[in-house]
């Protein structure tokens, strides 16, 4: 496997999902999780990793069988990655 870093979070409200990166567009741009993965992009060049794998976007959630396996194999896309990184979201009034 090549090296590669992975983003792990909790699918929340305007993440950006498998369908939204088959074709981007301002309506993809303009979801919150887009600028999580942007974010995470841009770490992800700092390191000098080539890949980068996002769960919200690289399982087909449409399809049962496919979110059913994504779930399944995350545990080992996380002990084979390079470095895991998860996206802690601040709460307003929490410090």
């Amino acid at each position: 496997l090549p090296n590669y870093m992975m983003l792990s979070r909790t699918w929340e409200d305007e993440e950006v999902a498998f369908q939204d990166m088959t074709q981007v567009d301002r309506r993809t741009t303009s979801k919150r999780g887009y600028s999580k993965i942007t974010q995470a992009c841009r770490l992800v060049f700092e390191k000098n990793v080539e890949y980068i794998w996002v769960d919200t976007c690289c399982i087909d959630k449409s399809s049962s069988a496919e979110l059913t396996e994504g779930i399944y194999y995350v545990f080992q896309w996380c002990q084979k990655a390079t470095k895991t990184f998860s996206y802690k979201r601040r709460f307003p009034g929490c410090r």
